[in-house]
């Protein structure tokens, strides 16, 4: 049987690695070069095996039907080749549990898989009529044959000297071959890009080309540049349907009319030219470096321009050398195609549509324009524009790309570059995983016409199924609204990252529901202009920043805590024109990964939205004992624990269970730092108590360090009424303002103080107050009282018949 054995490179010395039974073949280090993957056939079959460097830890990977070979373990995937299903064709599996994905389906065997991790790509066999060699990207979507004649084995790359070598029979007797890799990939290009383009140029109707020369700032040598492009053109020309000018021919052009070929981002320079030579489309190429977070990826971009307008024909884009898939590149097609459809279906068309900018600190401005604008021409819902023609009208006139944000900015209202909509985006680093939000805006009236998220499955157990139900309890009392304005506010606990995701969701579930945001940027400006700092929006806010955006609706969500597997807040839906609320509720979801633990959770929450208080608290303690009694809990495990006995917490003082509420703020404490909160309902536990003394301490402390606590300063009048220190409970009731969610709360118990007072006329004023709000019934009734009480029979009798009639069961 074959074993594997280990050459000491610097003594000479072979010896063996492995001592299992069977045959040992096929191994690869790992990336870290710790562990060594290889196939076994000790039980009749080849399944997949690991063993440390050290020859200790054997684990069995995988076993399935049939025969798995060439194994490759990469970013937590493992590759390899299997003939389960008749073929030996390449699979991945996810190592830490997961589907199996076939990532071939040639219907030939493939004798050979091997990744290189320096440039990141997958080098493999072919065996048809010929056995040839190819190379993909990880995901098997990028795949070109790199050997054409001959039969060739066992590919391996060199990335010091930038050659493949592999075993040939090519002149009868095998011998070992080399390519380079460079030159082998700008040929397999050249024949790609050359039925792209020729296919762009016949849909447009476009028949005469010429090529301007590569603006390479790469490491790519100039010569292979040249070599590109001369190969490119001459593809064309051997496929005979595009005719091709030759470059000189543009260079006499250009010294004619005294260009230079930089000169053609101008449009009227372009067209000029254009006319000149009788071409219809300019191919403008670019070649650039590009820093991944796995290294250096060399990008060559094609652009096909329009000669006589701003239009972008076509934007091909690959990989030469480096990191063969950087972020979101494999997949871009299937996420664009449908950008803009959510616009037209509700009756609102991109039309002309130029990318602006994707800010990003993890990914190079360079690249994302070239990816994005790369993907625009997928789309069957928009008319892409030349962003770099664009952007010299722009400079030109003197104006802003930020102007295309605002309707009433001149820019947008003239439509300078004829522009209708424009495309811009944000990236996210949320964990291990990029997040890019796109965000297609009309210039006319600053709405969001669609929004597109990458890639959406890192979402989908979280933030995703969160808003889709949120927007779905919502959404039978915004029908026939058209646009929207969102106001997030975040708590200081809560992660800012994923709260911008989160709000970026919001308007892509706005938008299923054929409602059209306004742009957060545009948003942000008015509602800056109308509001101090730290201060919460009100109705007035609502009604006029409405009027000034020109919206039907504000959306406005408070997000009390957010992470990757929790979110806690409220939404409040209000129309502009009346200020009447449509829709006011809570929101509570956890992620749907904790098994077990999430059925105890969800059950808890509609306990609690339900007023059942003392049933949500004991089964928010369960999750919290569950999770306590492992004996080793994950750091995501620990959040969820502290929210368990938080929301445990909560839910006991609905439930008026003082004592047992203050023994669990105890507990919090003791094992978690304090909390604005908990002091709260531990304070609030002594008032149940009657501990006025125990309450007011931690009250008084807990304004001190924080000001804007306005429900303490609401307990806090509570307690000195309690005491009769009326004045006092008086200033602190006078210091919450209109805004806050205890405002209503402060003026009813300011009337209760003016009536323990006998100030009727105070009181009764204030209890009218809270007439038409939460509070009023209560209101009413005291209201009532003191009609009596002052002798104003008639009208105590009238406010009587409307008590009963607005509360018939009110005792």
């Amino acid at each position: 049987p074959f074993v594997l054995c280990v050459y000491n490179t610097s003594s000479g010395t072979l010896k063996k690695f492995t001592f299992i039974k069977g045959s040992s073949d096929f191994p690869r280090f790992t990336e870290d070069g710790r562990t060594i993957v290889f196939a076994n056939d000790q039980n009749g079959d080849w399944d997949i095996y690991s063993v440390d460097v050290d020859g200790k830890n054997y684990k069995l990977l995988l076993k399935m039907e049939g025969n798995q070979k060439y194994p490759n373990l990469v970013e937590g995937y493992l590759y390899f080749t299997s003939d389960h299903e008749g073929f030996y064709e390449i699979y991945r599996k996810p190592l830490e549990g997961g589907d199996i994905e076939k990532l071939t389906d040639d219907g030939f065997d493939h004798p050979g898989l091997i990744w290189e991790p320096s440039e990141r790509f997958f080098l493999y066999s072919l065996e048809a009529t010929e056995t040839t060699i190819w190379m993909a990207d990880k995901d098997f979507v990028e795949k070109y044959q790199i050997t054409f004649v001959g039969n060739d084995y066992s590919p391996a790359y060199d990335p010091d000297r930038g050659y493949i070598y592999f075993e040939s029979d090519r002149n009868i007797v095998s011998n070992i071959w080399k390519i380079s890799y460079t030159e082998m990939r700008l040929f397999s290009l050249t024949k790609a890009f050359a039925v792209d383009i020729e296919q762009r140029l016949l849909e447009e109707g476009k028949m005469n080309i010429v090529f301007l020369d590569p603006a390479n700032i790469s490491s790519i040598s100039d010569e292979d540049a040249e070599n590109l492009i001369n190969m490119l053109a001459q593809n064309l020309i051997e496929r005979g349907k595009i005719v091709v000018l030759d470059r000189e021919k543009l260079e006499e052009a250009l010294e004619e009319l005294r260009y230079n070929q930089s000169d053609l981002v101008d449009p009227n320079k372009r067209k000029k030219v254009g006319k000149f030579l009788k071409v219809e489309a300019f191919v403008f190429t670019i070649i650039k470096d590009i820093n991944t977070e796995k290294g250096i990826s060399t990008v060559l971009q094609l652009k096909i321009v329009d000669a006589f307008s701003s239009r972008l024909i076509g934007s091909d884009l690959c990989i030469v050398k480096g990191d063969t898939s950087p972020p979101f590149f494999g997949d871009i097609k299937k996420h664009f195609v449908n950008l803009g459809k959510l616009a037209c279906s509700a009756g609102l068309y991109p039309g002309n549509t130029v990318f602006w900018k994707v800010d990003s600190e993890v990914l190079s401005e360079d690249y994302t324009k070239m990816l994005v604008e790369h993907g625009l021409q997928f789309s069957r819902y928009l008319t892409p524009l030349d962003r770099d023609t664009v952007e010299y009208i722009l400079n030109e006139e003197e104006l802003d790309w930020q102007g295309y944000l605002d309707p009433h900015s001149v820019q947008s209202q003239e439509k300078v570059a004829n522009v209708e909509s424009v495309l811009y985006g944000k990236t996210y680093k949320l964990g291990n995983h990029i997040v890019m939000s796109l965000y297609l805006n009309s210039v006319v009236n600053g709405t969001l016409l669609d929004v597109l998220i990458l890639p959406e499955k890192v979402l989908d157990e979280t933030v995703q199924y969160w808003v889709r139900n949120i927007i779905s309890k919502m959404s039978k009392y915004i029908e026939e609204r058209k646009t929207a304005g969102v106001n997030l506010s975040i708590s200081k606990d809560a992660d800012r990252t994923l709260a911008m995701v989160f709000e970026d969701v919001i308007f892509q579930n706005l938008l299923k529901n054929k409602i059209n945001p306004v742009n957060r940027e545009l948003m942000s400006r008015y509602r800056e202009e109308e509001l101090r700092k730290e201060r919460e929006i009100g109705l007035k806010e609502i009604g006029k920043i409405g009027k000034q955006v020109g919206i039907d609706i504000f959306v406005d969500v408070k997000v009390e805590e957010l992470d990757e597997t929790y979110v806690k807040g409220s939404v409040k839906v209000v129309d502009v024109e009346t200020l009447r609320t449509l829709y006011q509720g809570p929101f509570e979801y956890s992620s749907r990964k904790f098994v077990g633990i999430y059925e105890l959770w969800e059950k808890a929450v509609d306990y609690f939205n339900t007023g059942k208080y003392k049933k949500a608290g004991d089964l928010f303690y369960k999750v919290y004992a569950i999770i306590k009694r492992k004996k080793e809990i994950k750091k995501e495990e620990r959040k969820q624990m502290r929210r368990a006995l938080r929301r445990a917490i909560e839910s006991y003082h609905y439930a008026g269970e003082y004592r047992k509420d203050m023994r669990l703020c105890d507990e919090f404490i003791k094992r978690f730092e304090e909390d604005h909160d908990i002091i709260y309902y531990k304070a609030y536990a002594y008032y149940g108590t009657k501990q006025y003394d125990n309450a007011e301490k931690l009250l008084r402390k807990l304004i001190e360090e924080v000001p804007y606590y306005y429900k303490a300063y609401v307990l806090l009048a509570k307690i000195l009424v309690e005491k009769e220190k009326f004045e006092e409970a008086l200033l602190l009731l006078f210091k919450v303002p209109e805004t806050s969610d205890y405002y209503t709360e402060s003026i009813f118990i300011t009337g209760l103080v003016f009536e323990k007072l006998e100030n009727w006329q105070k009181a009764m004023e204030y209890y009218k107050k809270c007439f038409n709000t939460k509070l009023d019934r209560e209101a009413r009734f005291n209201y009532v009282r003191i009609l009596f009480i002052t002798g104003e029979l008639q009208e105590a009798f009238e406010e009587t018949e409307e008590i009963m009639r607005r509360y018939p069961k009110y005792p």
